[in-house]
């Protein structure tokens, strides 16, 4: 229910707790979840702390952006 998700929202510390299934059940019981989703990304060779990406993260982003503008597009 809407309370429901209104207490887990309130208990968390940060947005970043906030996961993707919180945020689609959220709009689901609003009345306004979308009828597709799509989910792009890369998967990472490693995981370190850092600030930097890696060399061949790096070199994926240009064609997830790619692809992120194709979906935009064909979507319209």
């Amino acid at each position: 229910t809407v309370g429901d998700l209104v207490r887990r929202v309130s208990s968390i510390g940060s947005l970043h707790e906030l996961g993707f299934l919180d945020s689609y059940l959220m709009s689901v019981q609003l009345g306004c979840a979308p009828r597709e989703v799509v989910f792009l990304g890369i998967q990472p060779e490693r995981i370190q702390f850092g600030l930097d990406l890696s060399d061949k993260v790096s070199r994926e982003v240009p064609k997830v952006i790619g692809l992120v503008l194709n979906e935009i597009t064909s979507s319209e």
